[in-house]
């Protein structure tokens, strides 16, 4: 498609259009793979989170929906879709307060040893340097 703006009445038009695709479109058992037929609706996605929570492996989880739903093309989402939640999930969570998750275990260690760890703080409070060691 080819589009061109008139300036002098301030109108987008279209030059001309070709109704053709440019590449082999995809078998019925592809289809499945293309990225506008991957969604993880609400469920599959709190699951996911759930089976993260636990400890289970990302393929593990992967296998345990094909194996549910027979087929990758019923499955709705691929091994890499697993990988990306489980990631964007952690990194909201470290950046919801990674020092402070930090420093609250290091609390939690010091009740039992006074001499654990001490940790320093900038101007603006936030983590500048930490040093730990056991006793």
């Amino acid at each position: 498609m080819v589009v061109k703006l008139d300036r002098a009445r301030g109108v987008w038009f279209v030059v001309s259009f070709v109704d053709d695709h440019n590449h082999v479109m995809a078998r019925p058992n592809e289809v499945c793979f293309l990225w506008s037929h991957r969604r993880i609706g609400d469920g599959t996605r709190a699951e996911i989170l759930g089976m993260q929570g636990v400890g289970i492996s990302k393929h593990i989880m992967v296998d345990n929906f094909i194996s549910r739903c027979g087929l990758y093309e019923k499955c709705g989402l691929i091994r890499r879709d697993v990988y990306n939640l489980c990631c964007w999930e952690k990194m909201k969570l470290i950046a919801k307060g990674d020092a402070e998750t930090a420093v609250g275990i290091m609390r939690s260690r010091k009740q039992k040893d006074p001499d654990f760890f001490e940790y320093v703080l900038d101007k603006e409070a936030r983590l500048k340097c930490m040093f730990w060691c056991d006793a």
